[in-house]
């Protein structure tokens, strides 16, 4: 009996391409808005873009160094988008699992045996 093991890469291109594009789609404060801790860290990070662009605009040091503020933007930034990624990364993988389970039990060939092949005859 000939046994195929298709195992699903952590890393597979068609993955990470779809993950990468969700990452970005749920920065809309729509989709973060069930995610409430994301969502505080978002709007932490529209502030903070905010501040860079009036400093940016003005030249206004009161807010603090300008090369601070774009530090914070940019970790914070880069925090949401990581954490969606790996929301996409993990949808995408459950997904590509659950088809190859479908695939699977349409694939798997079965032996009908009636009762006097089992033994069960009389």
């Amino acid at each position: 009996m000939l046994q195929r093991k298709r195992e699903i890469k952590l890393f597979d291109p068609a993955l990470l391409g779809t993950a990468v594009k969700q990452s970005f789609v749920k920065l809309h404060p729509g989709a973060l808005v069930k995610n409430p801790v994301m969502f505080t860290v978002e709007i932490g990070t529209a502030v903070m873009l905010v501040v860079v662009m009036v400093q940016l605009a003005t030249g206004d040091l009161t807010q603090g160094q300008l090369w601070y503020n774009m530090t914070i933007f940019s970790i914070l930034f880069l925090t949401v988008l990581f954490a969606n990624f790996a929301e996409a990364l993990a949808e995408a993988r459950g997904k590509a699992q659950a088809e190859s389970l479908r695939r699977t039990r349409e694939e798997t060939p079965a032996k009908k045996l009636n009762d006097t092949a089992a033994g069960f005859g009389g």
